[in-house]
């Protein structure tokens, strides 16, 4: 997924990685099946992430973007 700037949606950065985190959550809701979890995978320390929690990494577009690359890759089958 490619992340908009905030200048070419007309939002504010901030609002920029919100929309993105939000449409992290609902990936995740539709390759967990459960909100619980979703939730559990959001709040667990990653190998992939270096340890930090996904949860954690929806703070700024990079990060929302390497948490968008390891949903892809549970998605396929390539674990990390």
């Amino acid at each position: 997924m490619e992340l908009l700037t905030a200048t070419q949606t007309n939002t504010t950065p901030k609002e920029s990685v919100e929309v993105a985190s939000m449409n992290v959550i609902d990936h995740a809701l539709a390759l967990f099946g459960s909100a619980e979890q979703t939730v559990r995978w959001l709040k667990t320390p990653n190998h992939a992430l270096a340890g930090v929690r996904p949860w954690d990494y929806l703070d700024s577009p990079a990060h929302v973007e390497k948490v968008f690359v390891v949903l892809n890759r549970l998605e396929h089958g390539v674990f990390s």
